[in-house]
């Protein structure tokens, strides 16, 4: 099903009026991360991010992904698509302080008087 040609698109299409709203993208990401599918947990990551960067949960779903990613690669001799635990490791951090920076972000805006 996830090499059909829509499936493989379904997170890089973000103008497209058939995809379903973030939440419904965000919960299918917490299935990709439970059924350990990376790859398609970045594509719909990827989707939802370049509609909206500022998005706190997409940013952190990223950065576990990375995490587990990382985890993977180091029990599997230490790389991953190329990449090894090291480099994924620093990505789930990067995502991870990116997540923390947007949330204070948009803590301060909502309590602003």
């Amino acid at each position: 099903m996830l090499e059909d040609p829509y499936y493989a698109n379904y997170g890089f299409c973000s103008d497209d009026p058939k995809l379903p709203p973030i939440p419904s993208r965000l919960a299918l990401v917490r299935l990709f991360l439970e059924l350990a599918l990376y790859t398609p947990a970045l594509l719909v990551l990827h989707g939802i991010m370049s509609s909206d960067d500022q998005d706190v949960e997409a940013w952190y779903l990223e950065g576990w992904c990375f995490y587990l990613m990382a985890e993977q690669a180091q029990e599997n001799g230490g790389s991953l698509d190329d990449l090894t635990w090291q480099e994924l490791g620093k990505d789930a951090r990067d995502c991870l302080e990116t997540c923390q920076v947007v949330s204070i972000i948009f803590l301060s805006a909502m309590y602003r008087f």
